[in-house]
């Protein structure tokens, strides 16, 4: 494996790609009630069109896989968004006043998009930062996060400790050209 993510108990590592999958069913269900069913009846309307998802994205300027996220309320949508797909998909009277008003419903916060910020990366940073603060070397908790340099995990997952006082009394007497201050500590 080149890029695992934790290791287990047995010395073995577990996949990133599970640890994603284990996130997303803990965050599970994304999106309110309102926006999976906005996201199925925009995918009715949308096949009703004659239209695939890279057809919609295409015409409307979106990356490849955000008709996808709607139809599945992974993302929120504006509500300029949601009349913009409703023009696409050319629906009108009560149907479209009904679907936007199931829009208004769905682009209120669930408590699930509260842990959208909650990633693999996160979690990884905070195993780092719990092991440096218990201690262990950054050799230690390289092997911990399966990097093979130490180096990285200090660059990329290891916080900076509090600034030195003596060396920042020592350069501001050199800046302001006073008698150097002697160490602190």
């Amino acid at each position: 494996m080149d890029a695992p993510v934790f290791a287990n108990a047995d010395g073995d590592y577990r996949d990133p790609t599970n640890v994603r999958r284990d996130l997303r069913e803990a965050r599970s269900p994304i999106g309110s009630e309102a926006r999976r069913e906005l996201g199925r009846r925009l995918r009715q309307a949308r096949r009703a069109a004659g239209l695939s998802q890279a057809d919609t994205a295409s015409k409307l300027g979106w990356p490849q896989s955000r008709a996808s996220l709607v139809e599945t309320a992974r993302i929120r949508l504006e509500m300029p968004a949601v009349a913009t797909l409703l023009n696409l998909y050319r629906v009108a009277g009560s149907v479209r006043a009904e679907l936007m008003d199931l829009a208004t419903q769905a682009a209120e916060g669930s408590q699930a998009d509260a842990l959208a910020w909650s990633t693999s990366h996160s979690f990884r940073k905070t195993t780092a930062t719990i092991l440096d603060d218990a201690g262990q070397s950054a050799r230690q908790i390289a092997d911990q996060l399966g990097h093979a340099r130490p180096s990285l995990t200090q660059d990329v997952y290891m916080g900076r400790r509090a600034k030195n006082p003596a060396a920042a009394a020592a350069l501001e007497a050199a800046l302001n050209n006073r008698p150097e201050v002697k160490s602190m500590g």
